[in-house]
């Protein structure tokens, strides 16, 4: 029963919830692909905003959310393509924490692809910095969510830009009563 469940919990993220691309943009489209590192598929409406807001940033070139639990071709092409990768998207969420992961984009920096950082927190004690340190090395451009979250990167990485979240970004939620945008 807990196979069965496991199999279930997999096929729902993975190919039920419209996060993926799909394979014949990743492998025959012209547009540049991105991996994007943020969580997504739990329904939570901030992340999942963050993510749409990141797409349209980002448009008309693709975000791959590279995750455990995706589409067996999207993680072939992942894997087998990092070369075509044209940088790291670190989107919403207090993602700077533990790096998951970690050897994929890891391998993404080795390759000295450029990581966008779009408005995500940092925690407070940071576990496994020294990957941060590596994913940060490089070509970074954005910044974190707030002033908290800078000064609590601040130990492994200096110059910190306070951007907010990407989801503002996008002009295209509504408050209750505020209109389009605020």
């Amino acid at each position: 029963m807990k196979l069965i469940h496991k199999a279930k919990n997999f096929y729902q993220q993975a190919y039920t919830t419209g996060h993926f691309p799909p394979v014949r943009q990743l492998f025959f489209g012209e547009q540049k692909v991105f991996a994007y590192y943020g969580f997504l598929g739990d329904r939570n409406f901030g992340d999942e905003l963050v993510f749409e807001s990141a797409k349209k940033l980002f448009y008309p070139n693709i975000l791959l959310p590279v995750r455990r639990k995706m589409p067996l071709l999207q993680a072939f092409y992942a894997k087998a393509c990092k070369g075509r990768i044209a940088g790291l998207v670190v989107g919403g969420g207090t993602l700077i924490g533990p790096l998951w992961e970690r050897e994929f984009f890891e391998s993404l920096v080795e390759l000295a692809k450029p990581v966008y950082v779009h408005g995500t927190g940092v925690r407070e004690n940071i576990e496994r910095s020294d990957g941060w340190k590596h994913m940060l090395s490089g070509k970074v451009y954005g910044g974190v969510r707030g002033p908290h979250s800078a000064e609590n990167l601040g130990e492994i990485f200096r110059q910190v830009l306070i951007t907010g979240d990407a989801a503002f970004a996008s002009g295209t939620f509504t408050v209750r009563g505020a209109g389009p945008g605020f």
